[in-house]
């Protein structure tokens, strides 16, 4: 460790959690990407420490012995993202924070992480995100700023609280490398297609067998004019204007549940068109009803979880997007997936990740993986200002 009283860190938080075959799967992937980020953001010119924040004892093995210089910070089942998060930039007199969360920055680069540090040293009083609504990757200067700051449970509100304390929030433009987290093992099969530049991440990948026959009917239909894929989940207009200019087919977007509106209060039900949907016509009624003319769809499940209530258990959740019914207790989710792999039109569950990040990163590839079906000619735009 560095003696200079002012230091740039990495910090990267990683949480495993389950023994179940896909929550297995997710683990793996995770330790695999916090490795491959350590490894990108090691040399990069400016960095004086690397701090790993994590539950797993596996990946500590694991960084001990790749990167023996890694400061190692244990967590236990009481995990509390913000209070760690605060003892990590008192202890280590942390004053330029890049943060990222161990599914985040699959697709960055050396090039990449050392563009964000740049960004974090060479500006005071800012902070920068990957998604400030939704924070996964972040960084902040000077980060013992946030030491007056009550830091939330998990990192995803990190953008929220710097803005209210006082930094000037910057984002990335959104793109696959800004936008993909990995949040579920459904989220693998799309990263599976096409290499992530992260060598351990993709060996391991390379090394699963998952049925990606639903994906791979969606791939060549987003380069297909003649094609309308519907999407239904929380997904924003940013990704929706992504998929506009490049992907060819047309789109439908059924978008809901966003930020705050998806907080339930007072025991209240939360409104959803969705939910109300499934609820009246069943899981073959409601797929049909939101294809219609469609010839594929997209399916954000989590607001229909949103409106029952009550979740399944995580381990149901990615069964599920895994699309293994015969894995499945709750019922209305038992019916949804086997309905999915029965309809007569291709249909991909999951969450979050697969509308925002797994989308841009679909649209990207689609037109390398499979031979596209049409041209997607990007018109140049000009503008009426002078």
């Amino acid at each position: 460790m560095t003696d200079r009283a002012e230091k740039t860190a990495i910090l990267v938080a990683t949480g495993v959690y389950g023994v179940s075959y896909p929550e297995s799967l997710l683990n793996e992937a995770l330790i695999a990407n916090t490795l491959d980020l350590l490894q990108i953001t090691k040399d990069v010119p400016m960095v004086d420490l690397q701090v790993l924040l994590t539950n797993s004892k596996k990946l500590i093995e694991k960084t001990t012995q790749d990167f023996p210089a890694v400061e190692i910070e244990r967590t236990e089942d009481d995990f509390h993202f913000g209070t760690h998060l605060l003892k990590i930039i008192e202890a280590y007199h942390i004053e330029n924070l890049v943060y990222f969360g161990g599914g985040s920055g699959v697709l960055l680069d050396a090039e990449d992480a050392n563009g964000i540090i740049n960004l974090i040293v060479k500006n005071d009083n800012i902070s920068v995100s990957n998604n400030f609504y939704s924070t996964d990757f972040f960084g902040v200067s000077p980060a013992s700023k946030l030491l007056h700051s009550s830091l939330p449970e998990k990192d995803n509100r990190l953008g929220w609280v710097s803005r209210d304390a006082g930094f000037q929030p910057k984002e990335l433009v959104r793109s696959a490398k800004t936008q993909i987290d990995m949040d579920s093992p459904g989220d693998l099969i799309s990263l599976k297609l096409a290499k992530t530049g992260h060598q351990r991440l993709d060996h391991y990948l390379s090394s699963l067998k998952m049925n990606d026959s639903t994906i791979r009917e969606i791939l060549p239909q987003l380069t297909d004019s003649t094609c309308r894929l519907i999407i239904a989940g929380r997904i924003g207009a940013s990704t929706w204007s992504y998929l506009e200019k490049n992907a060819a087919c047309h789109i439908d977007l059924y978008s809901e549940g966003r930020g705050s509106y998806a907080t339930r209060k007072n025991g209240e039900n939360i409104p959803s068109l969705l939910g109300n949907v499934f609820e009246k016509r069943g899981a073959y009624g409601g797929l049909k009803a939101l294809l219609g003319r469609g010839t594929a769809l997209i399916l954000d499940t989590r607001l229909i979880f949103n409106y029952k209530g009550s979740w399944p258990t995580r381990r149901e959740r990615f069964w599920s997007d895994l699309l293994y019914p015969s894995k499945l207790k709750t019922g209305y989710l038992k019916d949804l997936t086997e309905t999915s792999i029965n309809y007569p039109k291709p249909i991909v569950l999951g969450g979050h990740s697969l509308t925002s990040g797994v989308l841009y990163h679909l649209a990207d590839i689609a037109w390398n993986v499979v031979k596209p079906r049409s041209s997607n000619v990007k018109p140049t735009q000009v503008s009426l200002d002078h």
